[in-house]
Parts: structure tokens; C-alpha cells; sequence
């Protein structure tokens, strides 16, 4: 079956880079606060994947207007996160708290208001009555994408930066948190086995089980593995030591002052300093299944893509 897809872009040279790469991609120019364009569009096609911004009420709004108009079943399948569930460990301990997207649907589909992705997980679980919905929920994607303008980890930057400030590795506190990842090639095959229940080959099957694909319990966490940082970090320096960011492997434990000092915006000690514990039963009733290789082993791969991608953006 072949598919069109249309795809929300913010200029024309984007455009014509997609096209050349995905010539089925029908490229809409715009961006997430074009609700106009949004609604418009989501109207034609009946079936929408937000893969941008999780928090952008305007556009998730303007998403649930326009499949409301579809003449047809309309699905919609939201990107939210995990930082709705982080803990404030601060490298000091590893959390014993593990989210289940099955065992704790109740728990996860019912945190306070002000938790991080509340309000817009909140507006799309609204929509159930009238659209078929579906959140997907990825902890940190790993690996190399096939993304042109993303291809890499998005705390990528920050973790080098740091890195290279310290000309070496480092851990929050003594790096005992345990992140959970998922490679973004197999979270990428989540969407593809969700879209199967809305156009593909089950898209006659509303319930696998005795759970419901699509709904206000339609809830999946992409879990491949859980790594603590202080394991992550000791098999990445060798990785940066070789490719030149650091001068040797040793790795620096920050302390709360350290990081506060390094990194104002608070965002360091969020993104390596946090317990992030999940586990995808739902995705994987499914029949999702990560391949994937594991994170420690995608290092050199990751890093020299990383660093081709920075040495381009100077000569540009």
C-alpha cells in the first residue's frame, strides 16, 4: 500500500531536502503556530502524527478541530515525554520507582496539574470521544536518525559541552540515577505498528487483548534498556577521548554547586542527574519489539556524526 504523507515544514529549501530524500512526503510549508494550516490539513488526511513540539497547545488544538471535521475515523497520535515522571535524585541514588504503561496507567493518566506534559497530554486524552488516540511516551532516543537536521540525541550538545568545559567525562553526584533509552529507529517503528491499527493491516482492530489500542488509556512508553550514568559516562570517554572532546578519560563527579555554576537553566542536573525508570508492556502486546543495538555500543557511531554535523554547521 503506498501512502502519502503530508509533512509540516518551515521553509522551502526544507521542502525540497525532504522531497529529495522521501519523494512520497507532500511537503506543507508553515509552522506549529499556523493553526489555520494545521486544522486545514488535518482535516484532509484523517490520520495525524505530532512529532514536534509536545506542548504546543495551539497546534495540538488546531490538530483536534480539524480530525473532528473528517468525514471518517480520525486518529491522532501524540508525542508527549517522560519528564513527567522524573525524580530529583541528583545522581545520588538510583530511583526504585519503575513506570509501567499497564500496571500504572491509573497513576500515569492521572498525575497532578503543573506536572510537565500535563496540560497537553491532558487536551489530546480530551479528544477520546471523538477521535481514536494514542500517546507515545519515549524516554532518551539513542542513536543515529535518519533525520537530516536531527540526527543525534537532542542532550547531545549539553553533555559535550559540559564534557569539553571539563576536558573530560562526568557524572551528577556519583551518576547512580538510571535513565531509561529507546533507540529512536525502533521508537520509530512504534508510530509504523500504531499506524497499522489506523491505516495498515489491523486497522480493523480497535483492542489487542484486553487492552484498547486507541483511547484515554492508550498510553505507550518506549523502553529498550536502562543504563545508570555513571555506566553511560564510562563508556563514552574513551569514545570522546579518541575523537579529541576530552583529554583524558577520568570522570569528574559535579557537585549541586557544580552544576548550578555550569549550567544555569537547571538543565543539566534534569537531563543526566534524574531517575527516568519505564517499561513498554502495552507497546509491546502490540507486537512492538526493540532491535536495535544497545546505547554503550552506538558511542562511535553517534559522536562522529555528531561532530560531522558541527564541523558542517561552521563552514556553512
Amino acid at each position: 500500500m503506498v501512502v502519502k504523507v503530508k509533512v509540516l515544514v518551515r521553509d522551502n529549501e526544507k521542502a525540497e531536502k525532504l522531497k529529495a530524500l522521501y519523494p512520497f512526503v507532500i511537503p506543507i510549508i508553515g509552522s506549529l503556530d499556523d493553526v489555520g494550516v494545521i486544522e486545514a490539513v488535518a482535516g484532509e488526511v484523517g490520520v495525524v502524527v505530532n512529532a514536534a513540539d509536545c506542548d504546543h497547545i495551539g497546534a495540538i488544538s488546531a490538530i483536534i478541530r480539524g480530525l473532528n471535521k473528517h468525514p471518517e475515523n480520525a486518529f491522532f497520535i501524540h508525542t508527549s515525554g517522560v519528564a513527567s515522571i522524573l525524580d530529583s535524585a541528583a545522581g545520588a541514588f538510583m530511583g526504585e520507582k519503575i513506570w509501567d504503561d499497564v500496571t500504572d496507567i491509573e497513576e500515569l493518566t492521572a498525575l497532578p496539574g503543573g506536572t510537565i506534559h500535563y496540560e497537553s497530554d491532558k487536551l489530546v486524552r480530551s479528544a477520546c470521544s471523538t477521535i481514536k488516540v494514542a500517546i507515545v511516551s519515549p524516554p532518551a532516543a539513542y542513536g543515529v536518525s535518519p533525520s537530516p537536521w536531527h540526527p543525534t540525541w537532542l542532550a547531545l550538545p549539553l553533555l559535550l559541552s559540559v564534557a569539553r568545559g571539563l576536558s573530560s567525562g562526568f557524572t551528577v553526584s556519583i551518576g547512580a540515577n538510571i535513565t531509561s533509552y529507546v533507540h529512536v529507529k525502533d521508537l520509530a517503528q512504534l508510530y509504523v505498528r500504531l499506524l497499522s491499527y489506523a491505516v495498515g493491516s489491523n486497522k480493523d482492530r480497535s483492542q489487542v487483548g484486553d487492552l484498547d489500542v486507541w483511547g484515554p488509556q492508550a498510553y505507550y512508553l518506549a523502553f529498550s534498556e536502562e543504563v545508570s550514568f555513571a555506566e553511560s559516562m564510562a563508556s563514552l570517554v574513551p569514545v570522546l577521548k579518541q575523537k579529541g572532546v576530552i583529554q583524558d578519560e577520568s570522570i569528574k563527579q559535579l557537585s549541586a554547586e557544580d552544576v548550578a555554576g555550569l549550567d544555569g537553566s537547571g538543565m543539566l542536573g534534569i537531563a543526566f542527574g534524574t531517575n527516568e525508570r519505564v517499561r513498554s508492556t502495552r507497546a509491546k502486546i502490540l507486537g512492538w519489539k526493540p532491535q536495535q543495538p544497545d546505547v554503550r555500543s552506538t558511542w562511535a557511531e553517534v559522536i562522529t556524526r555528531y561532530l560531522e554535523e558541527e564541523q558542517r554547521r561552521k563552514i556553512e
